[in-house]
């Protein structure tokens, strides 16, 4: 992905402005804010990814739970909710 210039330098304004970045002699180092962002968006991005691979083996496991209850007729004998159909 590439980006303009101008939509770069923006994007560094505001990262100098929250404090994630400090700007001096012409160059951009990182702060010690920026730094512990950095660490804690790195941890939260690896536990939805976790989550994430979770939640879909849940989705996947309630469907094989559901096609082993479906009836003769093809209906399941569980709703989405988790409560027998009547």
């Amino acid at each position: 992905m590439q980006i303009s210039h101008v939509l770069l330098e923006k994007y560094l304004r505001e990262a100098v402005d929250i404090g994630f970045f400090s700007f001096a002699d012409s160059s951009y180092r990182l702060t010690e804010k920026g730094e512990e962002f950095l660490e804690k968006h790195n941890s939260f991005s690896s536990k939805h990814q976790d989550a994430d691979k979770m939640l879909n083996s849940f989705v996947a496991q309630r469907e094989d739970l559901e096609r082993m209850c479906q009836n003769r007729n093809g209906r399941n004998c569980v709703k989405r909710s988790g409560r027998k159909e009547n």
